[in-house]
Formats: C-alpha cells, sequence, structure tokens
C-alpha cells in the first residue's frame, strides 16, 4: 500500500470509505482506532503525516516503524488506552507513548 498523505485535508472529507487506499482495514480495531485518532489530531498536523500499514498493529508513521497495542485491555471491556511504541533498528520496541500525544507530536 502506498503511504497515506494528508489524512486531515479537509477534515470532514475523511471517511471510513476512503480509508482501503490507505491501507487501513477499517473491520481491525486497530486500524480503526488509528483512524479515529487521525481525525481528532489537527488538520496541519495530519496534513503532513505519511501513515502507512505494516502489518496487524504495525504502521510506519513518518518514516518511524511503530506498533500500536491496546493497555488495559480485557476480554469484557474495549481498551482504556492505545499505546503507540516506536521500533529500534534492533526490533525492540521503545517505551510506550499516549496515541493521541504520538500523532499530536509527529
Amino acid at each position: 500500500a502506498l503511504p497515506a498523505r494528508g489524512y486531515g485535508i479537509p477534515m470532514a472529507r475523511v471517511e471510513p470509505g476512503n480509508s482501503r487506499q490507505r491501507g487501513l482495514d477499517m473491520s481491525d480495531p486497530m486500524d480503526l482506532a488509528l483512524f479515529e485518532a487521525l481525525r481528532r489530531v489537527d488538520t496541519l498536523t495530519t496534513a503532513r503525516l505519511e501513515v502507512q500499514k505494516l502489518g496487524p498493529g504495525r504502521y510506519r508513521i513518518d518514516g518511524r516503524q511503530v506498533q500500536l497495542r491496546a493497555k488495559g485491555a480485557s476480554p469484557r471491556h474495549a481498551p482504556q488506552e492505545l499505546l503507540i511504541h516506536e521500533e529500534e533498528a534492533s526490533g525492540v520496541l521503545k517505551e510506550g507513548l499516549d496515541l493521541s500525544f504520538y500523532l499530536s507530536q509527529a
């Protein structure tokens, strides 16, 4: 899949139906969470982000390989918080950051 550029231009036009061209699968809970988080970030930030799905829960955001994981998830409850972990070249994951915070700082 090609990198997705400009998720938020304009934000009102970011629809799940358009996500297929970005490599996101709206039946995948992590893809849906990422998509929704991108919709909540300001337009200027999302306009310059490049997002590419690499695999389940794995993405490249602005050239950084990351994994998206749920913290506080249980079979009975939806995830309370989504954390994003950058992957180092060695494959080791860095400490997780809140998804919305990470996207706003990207």
